[in-house]
């Protein structure tokens, strides 16, 4: 009888405990609830603004197309390997220096042609003298006579080399003929170009002008300062 006692205590324990841990979870709930209900809650933050009146700008997604009216083709003058090449991107002043070929060659044809000048003059110094002449004054001889001094001596010849060296030296360097930003940038430093090859294209900032589509009746709304 003893046994039976104690096992039906057993089996009873734990449903009377459930039940106590439930009422006490019901209890709980039920005072937080009333808790949430009897706080109030914090009054909205309200914010003040002035009221203007005014035109309302247009605002309209739209494509276009944005172009130079004034731009230029950076070209090579010149052939060989570039030495220094414009920048992608950069703006460049007027009258600064936008790509360089490689002076070297020319600059040797220069001094070679500037040799044979010298020894051109030597000559036509001791043809002026065979034809009487003063050789530091040139009106001793005749308008024919010089001719032919110049001729037979070479001095001509070399002279017109020497200016013709310079000149292609010279074209080696192109400089921006105005100031703008360089674009499509197609010859790099180190590349061999060709003369008349394009190398960049200059644009003018301030030549900008866009190209896009809108509706007729919004043309009205448009005028200059307007964005």
């Amino acid at each position: 009888m003893k046994y039976r006692f104690y096992v039906l205590v057993a089996m009873l324990l734990p449903v009377l405990m459930g039940q106590a841990c439930q009422a006490t979870a019901d209890a709980e709930a039920a005072e937080a609830e009333t808790t949430a209900i009897s706080t109030p809650s914090a009054p909205p933050e309200v914010g003040l603004a002035t009221a203007t009146t005014g035109r309302l700008p247009l605002r309209r997604q739209t494509n276009g197309t944005v172009r130079a009216r004034r731009r230029a083709d950076v070209l090579a003058l010149q052939g060989g390997p570039l030495e220094l090449s414009p920048t992608e991107g950069r703006y460049y002043a007027a009258g600064e220096t936008l790509l360089r070929v490689d002076p070297a060659p020319l600059a040797l044809a220069v001094a070679a042609a500037r040799i044979a000048v010298t020894n051109a003059r030597v000559q036509a110094r001791d043809l002026t003298v065979r034809f009487g002449g003063d050789p530091d004054v040139d009106s001793t001889l005749t308008a024919e006579q010089l001719t032919t001094v110049r001729a037979q001596s070479g001095l001509a010849a070399a002279e017109q080399e020497l200016r013709r060296t310079e000149f292609e030296l010279s074209r080696t360097e192109v400089t921006a003929p105005f100031g703008g930003w360089i674009a499509d940038v197609a010859v790099e430093a180190g590349q061999m170009v060709n003369p008349g090859q394009r190398v960049a294209t200059l644009i003018d900032p301030a030549s900008l002008e866009a190209e896009f589509l809108l509706l007729e009746s919004e043309i009205a709304t448009l005028g200059p300062g307007r964005r």
